[in-house]
């Protein structure tokens, strides 16, 4: 399966040491959405009261390059494996796993306040991101770390990242029409 003439591959996670492992705030997220923006001003959508922020950590069927090496592909997570992933990571009390540019220090003064799946049919659809489809993960996260606060503000760290070990599962082809348009 290719697509942009790259190959394209499904996450999986069928064994117990794969799924999701973190979630970092990046400077230019995966999924290509930043967190909630401001209408007049165009700079981040935070509550600058409380220092929270809000947006997509994982988009369903969204392909998403990657380049391993000298080897290029994309990746795409499907709506049963977000939710899967996202069982895995509450039964593993990961909410608070959270690190700058995929950096592997931990953020301690990060921490996860909410977080939902998009479920137009439940009427689970935030408000800003009404385009993105059913079983996209949101979450949103408390900055006290006054200093990580002062890049959210000032535009450095802009959206979501999610770390995660999974398998590359090939869709085949006459399957992929279905998923991406």
């Amino acid at each position: 399966m290719t697509y942009n003439n790259l190959p394209l591959y499904y996450i999986g996670i069928d064994d117990e040491e794969l799924g999701m492992s973190a979630i970092s705030l990046v400077d230019d997220p995966a999924v290509e959405r930043n967190f909630l923006k401001f209408k007049k001003d165009y700079k981040f959508r935070q509550d600058y009261d409380q220092h929270i922020i809000f947006g997509p950590a994982i988009i369903p069927d969204k392909p998403i390059y990657r380049k391993d090496g000298d080897k290029e592909y994309y990746v795409c997570f499907g709506r049963d494996i977000i939710e899967s992933m996202v069982i895995k990571y509450s039964k593993q009390n990961l909410w608070n796993s959270v690190n700058l540019q995929h950096n592997d220090t931990p953020e301690n003064d990060i921490i996860m306040i909410s977080f939902l799946i998009k479920n137009s049919d439940l009427g689970i659809v935030p408000r800003y991101y009404e385009d993105l489809p059913d079983g996209t993960l949101f979450v949103a996260f408390k900055v006290m770390n006054e200093e990580v606060w002062e890049r959210v503000k000032d535009g450095e760290l802009q959206g979501f990242s999610i770390e995660c070990l999974a398998n590359l599962v090939e869709m085949p082809d006459d399957e992929l029409d279905d998923y991406l348009d």
